[in-house]
This record gives C-alpha cells, structure tokens and sequence, in this order.
C-alpha cells in the first residue's frame, strides 16, 4: 500500500508526464496539417459554469457552485476530425467565501468530431483535462503541484454567417479522476458542466 504522501506524489509525476507527452505531441500534429487541407480556428467564449456532482458547499454561505466562464478555443481540422485546445477559467465557481479563492482552471486537450459542411454544423468533443482549483492568475496560481488529471465530453453547434465566421454554443461536462482539495468544501472528485457561447474565426 502506498502511503498518502506516496501517492500523492506518484500522480504528480503521472500528471506532469502526460503534460510532457501533450506538449511534444500537439505541435507536431499542428505542424504537420497541411494548410491546403486543414482549416485551423480561434474561437472566444463566453458562458456559466456550473457544479454536478460537487456537494461539498451544500448549504455554505456564498457557495453557488457557479460562475461566469472565460474560454478560448483553438485548434485545426480536416473533413470530420480534428483536434481543439481549450483553456477556460471560472473566477468564482464557489462563490466568495472568505479568504479562499474560488475559481477553477481548465486546459483540455481534446478530439474533434463534426460536420465539415453546410450552414448549421453540429460537433462532439472529448479528451484529457487538466483541472486545478484554487487557482489564481500568477505564477502560484499556474503551479502543476495541485493540478489534477480529469476528462472534459460535450459538443455544440456553429452557425455560419460567413465562410469564415460562425456563431458558436458549446456545452461540456469535466470531470476530475481523483479526489482534489476544494479547501473548506472538503476533498472529493470534481464534477462541473459549462455552457457558452462566442464566435468562430476560421482561417
């Protein structure tokens, strides 16, 4: 049996391994898309966050287990399948509770799935998220020490209104694999969906 600490540390080392791989891996697979093939794009979102299976603030003052979400999506594609980065961060998921910050950092690396033509063109995503509570915008905040290994899942549609931008909806559940410290909520998984909307500029 691993002592708590052992283990602790063992998925550390698993966590910064993948980000590793995903850091050598994903600019190879952008760099060997062929423009005259692949379609990249940049997509702004704007939308709400909202907790799942959290229950740890249940009945906390000042916990709503939402907030507002700022996302970016990027990525590229080709003919149906592609592959999308996705950062979005929830400044007071929890509310604001008194000495602890509340929010949440997101970067998923994630499988594209969608329909390559026409006006209205539904899509699916999932893949490997890194998720961290507590996080704030500096160097402590962007630490991989508390950062925790998870899976994001959803879809959504774009609209076109031009050949190179389309109204965007997404919507997405994450979903941590292990238990991660929400501070005074308790420890648990972590569970929340996101829903958003923004634009999409293809190039």
């Amino acid at each position: 049996m691993l002592t708590g600490r052992a283990a602790s540390a063992m998925r550390q080392n698993v966590s910064r391994l993948v980000a590793r791989v995903l850091a050598s891996v994903v600019p190879l697979v952008l760099v060997s898309s062929s423009p005259a093939f692949a379609e990249g794009f940049i997509s702004p979102l704007l939308g709400l966050s909202f907790g799942g299976d959290t229950i740890g603030c249940a009945g906390s003052v000042g916990c709503a287990q939402r907030g507002t979400s700022w996302a970016l999506s990027a990525g590229t594609a080709h003919g149906i399948f592609g592959f999308e980065e996705d950062i979005s961060y929830v400044k007071e998921f929890f509310g604001t509770p008194a000495g602890r910050s509340s929010a949440i950092l997101t970067i998923s690396s994630n499988f594209l799935v969608r329909s390559p033509t026409g006006r209205v063109r539904p899509y699916g995503v999932f893949g490997l998220a890194f998720v961290r509570p507590h996080a704030t915008l500096d160097a402590e905040g962007f630490g991989a020490d508390r950062t925790t290994v998870g899976y994001d899942v959803g879809g959504g549609v774009e609209m076109y209104v031009h050949p190179r931008l389309a109204v965007r909806t997404d919507l997405r559940s994450v979903r941590t694999l292990q238990e991660v410290s929400l501070g005074m909520f308790g420890t648990e998984q972590l569970n929340y969906w996101r829903g958003s909307a923004g634009v999409s500029l293809k190039f």
